[in-house]
């Protein structure tokens, strides 16, 4: 019996695969790549904005639980 290669013994470059796609399929793969990428830096620019408001003087302290201190009601 002889032994016969299957894909996966055979090294394929990327550059190969990208060429061989149809023109669509590229185009949808780099618009879902661009996407990606928006989502996410605009997930990025939306923590700081998240923490500054926690950290603000404007709002209340967040209550974090019993309290150690020694003064009375």
């Amino acid at each position: 019996m002889a032994l016969q290669a299957t894909l996966a013994d055979q090294p394929v470059v990327p550059a190969q695969v990208w060429t061989r796609l149809a023109a669509d399929v590229r185009q949808n793969t780099i618009h879902f790549m661009a996407q990606l990428a928006y989502n996410f830096v605009a997930a990025q620019a939306d923590f700081p904005v998240k923490e500054a408001q926690l950290c603000s003087s404007t709002s209340p302290p967040i209550k974090s639980g019993p309290s150690t201190s020694t003064d009375k009601p």
